[in-house]
């Protein structure tokens, strides 16, 4: 009955356009992170301290060592992309722009300019 109501849908995770540098390895990275992490919180509630201690410590290695490897890939990512563009001023300011945030948003063909204004007009 439960499947009925609440049908199961797929769910499909696509790269972040904002971190192009983030890959399969930080995403690896940041599973067991995670896990490990939940581990170190399900360690802690136990009454073994020394358990719970040696699981925070885990935790705490891998999440830093997950942080060097994040700032790694994006430092290198983006120190290739700028020196791959330098003999194009217009590549190369793309780049910054992407790199600082910047950007264009894409307009939307959903409503048209007489709706929009006639929604302003009416206000």
């Amino acid at each position: 009955m439960l499947d009925r109501v609440v049908p199961a849908r797929t769910i499909t995770r696509r790269p972040r356009p904002s971190d192009p540098w983030f890959d399969a390895e930080c995403r690896t990275a940041k599973r067991l992170t995670r896990r490990l992490e939940r581990a170190a919180i399900a360690a802690a509630k136990k009454p073994d301290a020394a358990v719970a201690a040696n699981a925070n410590k885990v935790w705490q290695t891998q999440r830093r060592s997950h942080h060097v490897l994040r700032n790694q890939k994006r430092d290198t990512f983006w120190s290739d992309t700028v020196a791959a563009n330098q003999s194009s001023p217009r590549l190369l300011w793309r780049s910054v722009d992407l790199l600082l945030g910047r950007g264009r948003i894409p307009a939307s063909d959903g409503i048209s300019v007489d709706e929009f204004h006639r929604f302003f007009t009416t206000k």
